[in-house]
């Protein structure tokens, strides 16, 4: 992962991909676990991203 992308999009959006993760996960192995599976998925994916009117969080809630 990139400085760029983790400050760029991880960092910026932090709040929204913890409550995602909170919400499918019951302990905090897997909150962990789903958090870091669902960074590496956005970064591999980054590059399809279109700003478009929902912006990167709505980019983001198709990863859920």
């Amino acid at each position: 992962m990139t400085v760029d992308f983790y400050g760029n999009f991880i960092l910026e959006n932090i709040g929204i991909i913890n409550k995602i993760c909170r919400a499918y996960t019951d302990t905090e192995q897997d909150y962990e676990d789903y958090f870091q599976e669902v960074c590496v998925q956005l970064w591999r994916s980054h590059s399809f991203f279109e700003e478009k009117a929902a912006g990167f969080t709505g980019w983001l809630s198709t990863f859920a």
